[in-house]
């Protein structure tokens, strides 16, 4: 049996929606209006060269990062399969080129094509990697599909239904929180791995 998307899955990922949403906005604008402005770049092409830059960055770093996660992520301890909303991501892989296409005259008419091509490739792996990816229990954390969250990390966790909720150790004043859902048939053996793991940490 498959995770399914719980009501506290669906309310978590709306509320990290929000917070990068809250963090790409204001980037993207100040770095378009300093093109436009400083650089004497056109609107048009201000606003390509804003949006290909700032996903060039945004890209890199997570390649980086899922790279070097999946170097460290250890032995994998039980695999809890797919993500819920798999196919979602699989067709944006597939459904963003031809947006692109219909989309670029608007937006890239001013960005060689080589660059066209790579953002193209770039969000498409993207997907990929994000549909494609599994929920794994693994030595040194839980692999999220496309990164590692490590052991340490983990500051509590508690299960609602197949749900389960977890709150990470913060810097900022904002609780950091997150929601997986895994298969009925997982919780069990995934609430064993997680005592072993969790329970030195936790309680000191």
């Amino acid at each position: 049996m498959k995770a399914q998307m719980s009501s506290a899955a669906w309310e978590a990922g709306f509320r990290n929606a929000a917070i990068v949403s809250a963090w790409f906005l204001p980037t993207y604008i100040v770095l378009l209006l300093f093109l436009h402005f400083l650089v004497h770049l056109s609107w048009q092409t201000a606003l390509g060269m804003s949006f290909s830059l700032f996903l060039a960055v945004a890209y890199s770093y997570f390649m980086v990062s899922h790279i070097r996660a999946r170097l460290v992520r250890g032995a994998v301890l039980l695999d809890c399969g797919y993500r819920p909303m798999m196919w979602a991501n699989c067709l944006c892989a597939i459904l963003f080129p031809f947006a692109f296409i219909w989309y670029h005259h608007a937006v890239f008419s001013g960005l060689p094509l080589v660059v066209k091509l790579l953002l193209t490739a770039s969000v498409s792996s993207f997907y990929l990697i994000m549909g494609l990816g599994r929920m794994q229990m693994c030595t040194h954390g839980i692999w999220i599909y496309a990164e590692l969250i490590k052991w340490e990390r983990i500051k509590s966790y508690e299960w609602q239904d197949n749900a389960l909720l977890v709150e990470y150790h913060s810097r900022g004043p904002i609780k950091a929180k997150g929601v997986l859902s895994f298969p009925p048939d997982c919780k069990w053996s995934v609430d064993l791995i997680l005592q072993e793991h969790l329970s030195p940490i936790t309680n000191e």
